[in-house]
């Protein structure tokens, strides 16, 4: 029919959603911020509440089967990179990262 719009086909690289103007999503941005902070949470923390190392959860449950880790319940607040070395078959290590499998 004469005066509707044609839809556009959508490509699978675009948004299934309505483009916004950058005004309306800073707006949207801001409320979600202040519902935030009205929740009584900083919405950019500079800093996490840490109760053990990685060090200390490795040891805890260091001696415990897979069995035993699914059903056991170890709580425990950590921060920081977590980083694995493999030993090739040269004796040398290596990050998990950069390792060829």
């Amino acid at each position: 029919m004469e005066g509707e719009k044609k839809k556009k086909k959508q490509t699978a690289d675009q948004p299934q959603m309505m483009e916004l103007d950058e005004n309306e999503l800073i707006r949207i941005r801001k409320e979600k911020i202040k519902k935030i902070e009205e929740l009584g949470f900083d919405p950019y923390p500079t800093s996490y509440p840490v109760d053990h190392t990685i060090s200390e959860v490795v040891e805890l449950c260091r001696e415990m089967n897979a069995e035993e880790l699914e059903t056991k319940e170890i709580k425990a607040k950590t921060a920081g990179r977590m980083m694995d070395t493999i030993i090739s078959a040269t004796g040398l290590s290596q990050p998990a990262a950069e390792a060829e499998c």
